[in-house]
């Protein structure tokens, strides 16, 4: 998949398995201010987080359920941050 989506030859890539508008939330009622523009979730979210190893040119997946940390502009989501 992330071939066909030109992700490659970036070191991780982290997909959040959610719904818009789930994500949406942490934004808005569902997330606290850490810093400015940046949220924490209050709850958790299936992840799965994708390492790359140059040696042999593939991707490891690694799945998890974790709170996320994401910066948000007009209450809505544009950057992940990290998942904690």
């Amino acid at each position: 998949m992330m071939w066909i989506q030109v992700m490659y030859w970036k070191y991780s890539n982290t997909f959040i398995h959610a719904s818009k508008e789930d994500i949406n939330k942490v934004c808005m009622t569902d997330g606290v201010s850490n810093r400015p523009y940046q949220y924490v979730s209050t709850s958790s979210f299936n992840i799965t987080i994708c390492t790359f190893h140059p040696w042999s040119i593939s991707y490891a997946r690694i799945s998890a359920v974790q709170r996320i940390v994401i910066s948000c502009w007009n209450d809505l989501p544009f950057f992940y941050v990290k998942h904690i």
